[in-house]
């Protein structure tokens, strides 16, 4: 028997052997990953956070996503007129969305230390378009002629370099093209709110698209009824005019992105089958 043959043997096995043992760490790594995705997804369909106004006028619940999901007026609110009132809406609002926000950002960074960015998107935030690229790199592997890395019509596994080039430029200017698309979106949607009014007119609300609450006016003959129904009115006011920021987002990355991705059918299922009364931009 050849006396390297044991030596293979053992070789051979100790690759197999060290084969499995990566697989074995990638496989509980995704295990790992998948447990902390679940977690942190579980976190926030819990999201539940409560503020009260300094008077005791307001109360507000957020929930996922920041939405407000619960409002209560007392009768404190007789201390306000409907200007002031509804800008302690809109205060007592955001508090309670910051801390929210706090709240999944330091449950994020146990979780995903590597993306300080994710609270931002889980609340509506786009990313921001990338910087624009320094130069134009697309004919960089094509030769002197943009024929191929040495100019002489050669091209992988048979395509010439000149097809392989052509190639590159389209490609190259399909992801302008797209970047392009996605920055014309973001900054339009940095700007869009959706308005909703109230049936009887007497409450508007004002959301960004991302679902900010920007502004609550109220008529001040309301403040007169009962606080309960006051609460429940603005409250439905404010998810018309959420509603409707979010079918506009939207509709506008929809335009971003192509047919690639249907935006519109994962959004329009959890929207309100009518939207806002009015809408606006800021």
């Amino acid at each position: 028997m050849d006396g390297t043959f044991p030596f293979r043997t053992g070789t051979v096995a100790r690759n197999r052997w060290g084969d499995m043992a990566d697989g074995a760490t990638t496989a509980a790594r995704q295990r790992r990953v998948l447990a902390a995705a679940t977690e942190f997804g579980a976190a926030i369909g819990a999201t539940r956070v409560t503020v009260e106004s300094p008077d005791g006028a307001v109360v507000v619940t957020v929930g996922p996503g920041n939405a407000v999901v619960d409002l209560t007026l007392t009768r404190r609110i007789r201390q306000h007129d409907g200007r002031s009132l509804g800008a302690l809406i809109v205060s007592t609002v955001r508090t309670a969305v910051d801390r929210a926000t706090q709240e999944l950002a330091a449950r994020a960074r146990e979780l995903a230390p590597d993306r300080p960015d994710l609270p931002g998107l889980l609340t509506g935030a786009l990313p921001a378009p990338p910087a624009p690229r320094s130069g134009d790199t697309t004919g960089a592997a094509a030769g002197p002629t943009g024929t191929g890395a040495a100019g002489t019509g050669g091209g992988a596994a048979g395509v010439p370099g000149d097809e392989l080039a052509a190639g590159a430029r389209r490609l190259s200017a399909e992801a302008d093209r797209q970047l392009d698309a996605y920055a014309a979106a973001w900054e339009e949607l940095e700007v869009l709110t959706a308005t909703a009014h109230s049936p009887d007119g007497g409450v508007t609300a004002v959301v960004r698209a991302g679902g900010a609450l920007e502004r609550v006016e109220l008529h001040g003959s309301l403040l007169r009824g009962e606080p309960a129904g006051l609460a429940a009115l603005v409250l439905a006011t404010v998810h018309r005019a959420t509603a409707e920021a979010s079918r506009r987002m939207a509709e506008r990355v929809q335009q971003a992105v192509g047919p690639r991705l249907d935006v519109m059918a994962l959004v329009t299922p959890h929207l309100p089958a009518e939207g806002a009364d009015e809408e606006g931009r800021a």
